[in-house]
């Protein structure tokens, strides 16, 4: 454990300002750093709930030492259930009004919670954001750029849909506890940010956001979202089709950019399934390419599909072989990009 901030803090935690939900699961090397920028919060009036999932590592005791250290500190010991299900046992636990989220192999600007309270606060918005570094063994790259702005849910959903300056995910952004709902994640499911961050921001009204690099994201090997093809890689196509009906009902204008999301999510999994290393199910791939061959017209007409999806879908209709070639050259390039 860090020898930084050695005082045992002992604060008034009857009325928290924020609740930080950090779940743990065999993260034994990783957690004093998480565990310690979360501690070194300029805002001091937060609690901080650490849900060990079930670890089999020394993560549960680095918790409970934590715990000792500093009286804003809670643990939750429970059976291991997936990040949905500790995020869930948190937001229950919570007792602030608003409510954040960190990774546990990831950490945080001694700012963040400052700058997402204040803003959400001073803005009158229902959900504040912010910015991030995406931290590589190599290197470390800014992920969002522009001005802080206060725009509405359709603008954000829209932003979220192309991944401009707008991620999905949950960590990046201060909830007030009714947007939130008492099991506001989806149990069993990857990709429980994708899931819910359309939902979320259609209850919003008034969405603050402010680029300012405050997470640093870390991309392992191995974690959720950097390993290859498994049995929980169909469920990024449905947290898209979710999403889509989501639209359809709420924001039917934006319905072009939900059908791309969906063509997406569909393009990712059959480029996992091509290039996994272990044996995939033919008959779930013969579903997303026919899928795929089925909507082509629909795709190359879709303006938000780039020029290069549509030359591999075209190679798609030929053979999937083919499409493979394009598969294994996005591959290539990505590992490119991470050397």
């Amino acid at each position: 454990m860090s020898e930084r901030n050695t005082a045992v803090w002992r604060v008034d935690e009857s009325e928290p300002l924020v609740s930080v939900v950090i779940p743990v699961y065999n993260v034994e090397k990783y957690l004093d750093r998480c565990v310690q920028s979360v501690v070194d919060q300029q805002l001091c009036e937060i609690e901080i709930i650490l849900v060990d999932d079930g670890s089999t590592d020394g993560s549960g005791a680095l918790c409970d030492a934590w715990s000792r250290r500093d009286s804003r500190i809670r643990v939750i010991h429970k059976p291991n259930g997936g990040l949905s299900d500790a995020r869930n046992a948190g937001v229950a636990a919570a007792k602030a009004k608003y409510i954040g989220f960190v990774d546990s192999d990831d950490y945080i600007a001694p700012t963040m919670y400052r700058l997402l309270y204040d803003n959400l606060v001073d803005s009158g918005a229902d959900l504040s954001l912010c910015g991030a570094y995406d931290c590589f063994a190599n290197r470390m790259e800014v992920s969002q750029d522009g001005i802080k702005e206060l725009i509405d849910s359709r603008t954000a959903i829209a932003m979220t849909l192309e991944s401009r300056r707008l991620w999905v995910s949950s960590v990046l952004r201060l909830y007030p506890r009714w947007i939130l709902g008492d099991r506001p994640f989806p149990v069993g499911r990857a990709y429980e940010d994708a899931f819910t961050a359309v939902e979320f921001l259609s209850r919003a009204k008034k969405v603050i956001i402010d680029p300012s690099p405050q997470y640093y994201y870390w991309h392992r090997e191995g974690s959720i979202t950097t390993r290859s093809h498994n049995e929980k890689t169909r469920d990024i196509i449905d947290a898209y089709e979710y999403n889509r009906l989501i639209i359809e009902k709420d924001f039917p204008e934006l319905r072009e950019l939900a059908l791309f999301r969906c063509y997406w999510a569909h393009f990712i999994v059959l480029d996992k399934m091509l290039l996994s290393d272990t044996p995939v199910n033919a008959e779930e791939k013969e579903r997303v390419v026919a899928y795929l061959r089925e909507h082509a017209s629909d795709i190359l007409a879709n303006r938000y599909v780039s020029s290069g999806r549509k030359l591999a879908l075209r190679a798609l209709r030929w053979s999937v072989l083919a499409y493979g070639v394009f598969a294994r050259l996005q591959a290539w390039r990505r590992q490119c990009s991470l050397n």
